[in-house]
C-alpha cells in the first residue's frame, strides 16, 4: 500500500463514506451514497478537476474502473475490487485494494450488479462510461434482471 491509498482507505473509514475523490490530499466529494449512479453524478459535476485525482470506493467493478479511466483518475482505492476492474485498472492507475471478489453482485447477492451487466463486453472505458451517464440522466435504462430457470437459478445473458 503506499502512502497515497493508505490515506485514501483512511479518508474512507473516517468518513463513513461510500466513496471520496480527492486530489494532492484535498477531498474533492464525498458520498455516503452507495452504488455507481453518486459517483457518475460526483464525476460529472467536478468535470476536469477530477482528472489526476484519487478515488477511494468500498466497492469499484468494472463500471466503476471504466468511469476511473475515462475521467483520468490515477489513483485508486477499493474496499472491495472485481477481477474484471482490476484487468481493466492494474497499469493504469495506482491501484491498491483490501479483498478482490470474481464479480461484483446485486445488493440482495441475487446475481451481478445492474451496471456489470450494463458494461459486460464493452471493452472501451470512455464507452462504457458514456453508457453510465446515460443511465444516470434517463436517457438509457439498466438491463432487467436475468430470468430465472426452473429451480430458481438466474441465467446470464
Amino acid at each position: 500500500m503506499t502512502a497515497v491509498t493508505k490515506w485514501l482507505a483512511d479518508e474512507l473509514k473516517r468518513r463513513r463514506a461510500s466513496f471520496v475523490l480527492a486530489r494532492d490530499r484535498r477531498v474533492l466529494c464525498v458520498s455516503s451514497e452507495a452504488g455507481v449512479l453518486p459517483l457518475v453524478g460526483a464525476l460529472e459535476e467536478l468535470g476536469e478537476d477530477c482528472r489526476g485525482g484519487w478515488l477511494a470506493d468500498r466497492v469499484v467493478g468494472r463500471a466503476v474502473a471504466m468511469a476511473v479511466l475515462a475521467r483520468g483518475i490515477e489513483v485508486v482505492w477499493a474496499e472491495v475490487l472485481s477481477c474484471g476492474a482490476r484487468q481493466l485498472l492494474e497499469g493504469n492507475v495506482s491501484l491498491d485494494w483490501r479483498q478482490e471478489v470474481p464479480v461484483i453482485l446485486r445488493p440482495d447477492g441475487k446475481g451481478v450488479c445492474a451496471f456489470e451487466r450494463l458494461v459486460a463486453g464493452v471493452e472501451d472505458p470512455c464507452e462504457g462510461y458514456r453508457m453510465l451517464v446515460r443511465v444516470a440522466t434517463g436517457r438509457m435504462a439498466l438491463p432487467p434482471p436475468p430470468k430465472a430457470q426452473e429451480g430458481g437459478c438466474p441465467v446470464e445473458g
